[in-house]
Protein backbone atom coordinates (compact mmCIF):
# COMPACT_ATOMS: atom_id res chain seq x y z
CA UNK A 1 0.00 0.00 0.00
CA UNK A 2 3.03 2.29 -0.03
CA UNK A 3 2.11 3.45 -3.56
CA UNK A 4 -1.49 4.21 -2.60
CA UNK A 5 -2.80 7.21 -4.54
CA UNK A 6 -5.81 8.14 -2.45
CA UNK A 7 -7.89 7.22 0.55
CA UNK A 8 -11.67 7.11 0.35
CA UNK A 9 -12.88 9.31 3.18
CA UNK A 10 -16.19 8.42 4.75
CA UNK A 11 -18.80 11.17 4.70
CA UNK A 12 -19.31 12.23 8.30
CA UNK A 13 -22.64 13.52 9.55
CA UNK A 14 -21.63 16.83 11.06
CA UNK A 15 -24.52 17.05 13.52
CA UNK A 16 -23.81 13.65 15.11
CA UNK A 17 -20.21 12.66 14.44
CA UNK A 18 -17.84 13.75 17.26
CA UNK A 19 -14.69 13.71 15.12
CA UNK A 20 -12.94 17.08 15.28
CA UNK A 21 -10.15 16.61 12.74
CA UNK A 22 -9.91 15.35 9.18
CA UNK A 23 -6.86 13.32 10.19
CA UNK A 24 -9.09 11.25 12.49
CA UNK A 25 -11.51 10.62 9.66
CA UNK A 26 -8.66 9.74 7.29
CA UNK A 27 -7.09 7.27 9.72
CA UNK A 28 -10.42 5.59 10.44
CA UNK A 29 -11.20 5.38 6.72
CA UNK A 30 -7.78 3.84 6.07
CA UNK A 31 -8.28 1.33 8.89
CA UNK A 32 -11.46 0.16 7.18
CA UNK A 33 -9.63 -0.26 3.89
CA UNK A 34 -6.79 -2.13 5.59
CA UNK A 35 -9.22 -4.33 7.50
CA UNK A 36 -10.69 -5.50 4.23
CA UNK A 37 -7.31 -7.10 3.49
CA UNK A 38 -6.58 -8.28 7.02
CA UNK A 39 -4.00 -5.55 7.74
CA UNK A 40 -3.43 -3.83 11.10
CA UNK A 41 -1.33 -0.74 10.31
CA UNK A 42 0.48 1.12 13.06
CA UNK A 43 0.94 4.90 13.25
CA UNK A 44 4.12 4.81 11.15
CA UNK A 45 2.44 2.90 8.33
CA UNK A 46 -0.63 5.13 8.46
CA UNK A 47 1.61 8.18 8.28
CA UNK A 48 3.32 6.79 5.17
CA UNK A 49 0.11 5.77 3.43
CA UNK A 50 -1.84 8.95 4.18
CA UNK A 51 0.85 11.59 3.96
CA UNK A 52 0.33 12.57 7.60
CA UNK A 53 2.86 13.43 10.27
CA UNK A 54 3.56 10.33 12.36
CA UNK A 55 2.55 12.10 15.58
CA UNK A 56 -0.72 13.19 13.97
CA UNK A 57 -1.44 9.61 12.94
CA UNK A 58 -0.66 8.35 16.45
CA UNK A 59 -2.91 10.97 18.03
CA UNK A 60 -5.70 10.03 15.66
CA UNK A 61 -5.39 6.37 16.64
CA UNK A 62 -5.63 7.31 20.30
CA UNK A 63 -8.71 9.44 19.71
CA UNK A 64 -10.39 6.71 17.69
CA UNK A 65 -9.74 4.22 20.48
CA UNK A 66 -11.32 6.59 22.99
CA UNK A 67 -14.35 6.85 20.69
CA UNK A 68 -14.59 3.07 20.52
CA UNK A 69 -13.85 3.03 16.79
CA UNK A 70 -10.69 0.93 16.87
CA UNK A 71 -8.70 -1.44 19.07
CA UNK A 72 -5.14 -2.34 18.08
CA UNK A 73 -5.87 -0.92 14.61
CA UNK A 74 -8.90 -3.17 14.23
CA UNK A 75 -11.79 -0.88 13.22
CA UNK A 76 -15.10 -1.14 15.04
CA UNK A 77 -18.56 -0.44 13.70
CA UNK A 78 -19.58 3.19 14.32
CA UNK A 79 -22.95 4.32 15.67
CA UNK A 80 -25.51 4.26 12.87
CA UNK A 81 -25.89 8.04 12.67
CA UNK A 82 -22.19 9.02 12.45
CA UNK A 83 -21.69 8.53 8.69
CA UNK A 84 -23.79 8.91 5.57
CA UNK A 85 -25.00 5.56 4.23
CA UNK A 86 -24.35 4.46 0.66
CA UNK A 87 -27.97 4.19 -0.42
CA UNK A 88 -27.04 3.03 -3.94
CA UNK A 89 -25.19 -0.03 -2.69
CA UNK A 90 -26.51 -3.49 -1.93
CA UNK A 91 -23.88 -5.29 0.08
CA UNK A 92 -23.05 -8.88 -0.82
CA UNK A 93 -22.20 -11.39 1.94
CA UNK A 94 -18.50 -11.44 1.01
CA UNK A 95 -18.06 -7.66 0.86
CA UNK A 96 -16.55 -5.57 3.64
CA UNK A 97 -18.92 -3.41 5.64
CA UNK A 98 -17.03 -0.24 4.69
CA UNK A 99 -18.96 -0.23 1.43
CA UNK A 100 -22.15 0.50 3.36
CA UNK A 101 -21.00 4.11 3.78
CA UNK A 102 -20.67 6.94 1.29
CA UNK A 103 -17.12 8.11 0.63
CA UNK A 104 -15.02 10.32 -1.63
CA UNK A 105 -11.39 10.11 -2.82
CA UNK A 106 -8.81 12.26 -1.05
CA UNK A 107 -5.50 12.16 -2.89
CA UNK A 108 -2.26 11.38 -1.08
CA UNK A 109 0.57 13.90 -0.86
CA UNK A 110 4.18 13.13 -1.57
CA UNK A 111 6.52 13.64 1.40
CA UNK A 112 8.20 16.50 -0.50
CA UNK A 113 4.97 18.38 -1.21
CA UNK A 114 4.55 21.96 0.01
CA UNK A 115 0.80 21.49 0.42
CA UNK A 116 -0.87 20.70 3.72
CA UNK A 117 -3.02 17.62 4.23
CA UNK A 118 -6.13 19.81 4.50
CA UNK A 119 -5.23 21.73 1.34
CA UNK A 120 -4.86 18.46 -0.53
CA UNK A 121 -8.26 17.38 0.76
CA UNK A 122 -9.87 20.60 -0.45
CA UNK A 123 -8.23 20.22 -3.85
CA UNK A 124 -9.41 16.60 -4.03
CA UNK A 125 -12.96 17.62 -3.15
CA UNK A 126 -13.00 20.37 -5.78
CA UNK A 127 -11.55 17.98 -8.34
CA UNK A 128 -14.58 15.74 -7.96
CA UNK A 129 -16.67 18.49 -9.50
CA UNK A 130 -14.71 18.61 -12.75
CA UNK A 131 -17.03 15.81 -13.85
CA UNK A 132 -20.18 17.43 -12.51
CA UNK A 133 -22.45 19.95 -14.23
CA UNK A 134 -23.11 21.65 -10.90
CA UNK A 135 -20.49 24.04 -9.50
CA UNK A 136 -19.17 23.13 -6.06
CA UNK A 137 -20.39 24.87 -2.96
CA UNK A 138 -17.43 26.95 -1.82
CA UNK A 139 -18.98 28.69 1.19
CA UNK A 140 -16.78 28.21 4.29
CA UNK A 141 -19.77 27.12 6.38
CA UNK A 142 -20.28 24.13 4.09
CA UNK A 143 -16.66 23.21 3.43
CA UNK A 144 -15.82 23.38 7.12
CA UNK A 145 -18.25 20.48 7.63
CA UNK A 146 -16.77 18.51 4.74
CA UNK A 147 -13.19 19.01 5.95
CA UNK A 148 -13.87 18.97 9.72
CA UNK A 149 -12.19 22.33 10.30
CA UNK A 150 -13.06 25.89 11.28
CA UNK A 151 -14.57 28.28 8.75
CA UNK A 152 -11.60 30.66 8.84
CA UNK A 153 -9.37 27.67 8.08
CA UNK A 154 -11.18 27.16 4.77
CA UNK A 155 -10.12 30.62 3.62
CA UNK A 156 -6.51 29.82 4.56
CA UNK A 157 -6.72 26.58 2.57
CA UNK A 158 -7.77 28.47 -0.54
CA UNK A 159 -4.90 30.90 0.08
CA UNK A 160 -2.54 27.91 0.24
CA UNK A 161 -3.86 26.55 -3.06
CA UNK A 162 -3.53 29.98 -4.66
CA UNK A 163 0.02 30.40 -3.38
CA UNK A 164 0.93 27.09 -5.04
CA UNK A 165 -0.71 28.00 -8.35
CA UNK A 166 -3.46 25.39 -8.03
CA UNK A 167 -6.33 27.86 -7.74
CA UNK A 168 -6.03 30.90 -10.02
CA UNK A 169 -8.81 33.50 -9.93
CA UNK A 170 -11.44 30.97 -9.00
CA UNK A 171 -10.26 28.28 -11.42
CA UNK A 172 -8.86 24.96 -10.25
CA UNK A 173 -6.02 23.84 -12.48
CA UNK A 174 -5.54 20.15 -13.21
CA UNK A 175 -3.14 18.16 -15.35
CA UNK A 176 -0.19 20.46 -14.64
CA UNK A 177 3.29 20.03 -13.19
CA UNK A 178 2.18 20.72 -9.64
CA UNK A 179 0.35 17.40 -9.67
CA UNK A 180 3.55 15.47 -10.22
CA UNK A 181 5.34 17.61 -7.66
CA UNK A 182 2.72 17.24 -4.93
CA UNK A 183 0.74 14.02 -5.33
CA UNK A 184 1.57 10.35 -5.54
CA UNK A 185 1.66 9.05 -9.12
CA UNK A 186 -0.12 11.82 -11.02
CA UNK A 187 -3.49 12.40 -9.47
CA UNK A 188 -4.77 14.06 -12.62
CA UNK A 189 -4.51 11.24 -15.16
CA UNK A 190 -8.29 10.98 -15.57
CA UNK A 191 -8.74 14.76 -15.39
CA UNK A 192 -6.00 15.92 -17.74
CA UNK A 193 -6.95 19.10 -19.54
CA UNK A 194 -9.99 19.77 -17.34
CA UNK A 195 -10.53 22.98 -15.45
CA UNK A 196 -13.11 23.84 -12.83
CA UNK A 197 -14.28 27.42 -12.42
CA UNK A 198 -16.32 28.49 -9.41
CA UNK A 199 -17.49 31.69 -7.79
CA UNK A 200 -14.44 32.50 -5.73
CA UNK A 201 -16.19 35.43 -4.01
CA UNK A 202 -18.23 32.92 -1.98
CA UNK A 203 -15.09 31.78 -0.23
CA UNK A 204 -14.37 35.27 1.07
CA UNK A 205 -17.58 35.56 3.10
Amino acid sequence: MKDKRYVRLLCAKHAYNPMKKLSELAVYSQLLFSDQYGKRPDAKELSLWLGLDSRTAANALETLEEMGLQTNSKPRHPPSDWFLPNNNFERKPDQHWRYCYSSWPCYILKPTSKLTFLSAALYSWLLLHTKSKKPPVTAPAYLSRVLLCERHTVNKLFDNLEANGIVVQGTVRVGHDFILDNFEDSVGDSNKGRELTFEFAEVQQ
